[in-house]
């Protein structure tokens, strides 16, 4: 439905197709582009795969209703046990303002917490 993942494309392409839906996520297609840059974290290219955590993170930022869900995800990124990607999402988590306390609170932060404390 929505990509951008053409490896024959340069890397400035890819990452004005990745602009172009987020520009155009909604409440009501947020969580299938979300899905979509999530698989592209995976990339090879770990300048790409930086990039679709930073785009999950704008879309949290920009849609408040999705916040929950790009949490989620962004914290699944963690268990990847990759330091660039690590790094990138701590970065995305940082600029996603909270708007669900509860969601914080009944999730399994703690498990995380050595992980981004080694990060800092």
């Amino acid at each position: 439905m929505y990509s951008c993942d053409r490896y024959n494309d340069p890397f400035y392409i890819r990452k004005c197709k990745l602009a172009i839906l987020i520009a155009i996520a909604d409440n009501n297609n947020f969580r299938d582009i979300v899905g979509e840059f999530s698989e592209y974290v995976r990339d090879s290219d770990a300048k790409f795969a930086r990039e679709a955590v930073s785009a999950v993170g704008e879309i949290g930022t920009r849609l408040p209703n999705g916040a929950e869900h790009v949490l989620g995800q962004l914290l699944s990124f963690l268990d990847m046990d990759l330091d660039t990607i690590a790094a990138e999402t701590i970065v995305a988590l940082k600029g996603i303002s909270f708007t669900s306390i509860e969601f914080v609170l009944n999730n399994d932060l703690h498990r995380y917490a050595s992980k981004i404390s080694t990060m800092l």
